[in-house]
């Protein structure tokens, strides 16, 4: 005889999506976390701007030394006009 306060459910256990949530969010600022310091420091100066400088420099000097940033890089120079319009 089955469980009473078994339910059942559909789709993906919560764990799993929340490893997969985070591994995608750590895989887009390996990516982009070049791009986006450099964009940090084109804001104007103050508190919030040196806050994310300070968030944001360990990742980029991270994907900059493992070379993360080429896929970004080689998008801009081949697709960047098209795209950026």
């Amino acid at each position: 005889m089955s469980n009473p306060h078994e339910e059942k459910t559909s789709g993906m256990p919560v764990r799993r999506t929340i490893v997969a949530v985070t591994v995608f969010y750590a895989l887009v600022l390996a990516l982009n976390a070049v791009a986006l310091h450099e964009s940090i420091e084109r804001q104007p100066f103050g508190p919030a701007r040196t806050f994310w400088l300070s968030v944001t420099g360990p990742p980029a000097a991270a994907s900059r030394a493992l070379r993360l940033d080429r896929p970004r890089e080689f998008v801009n120079k081949t697709l960047g006009s098209r795209i950026n319009h």
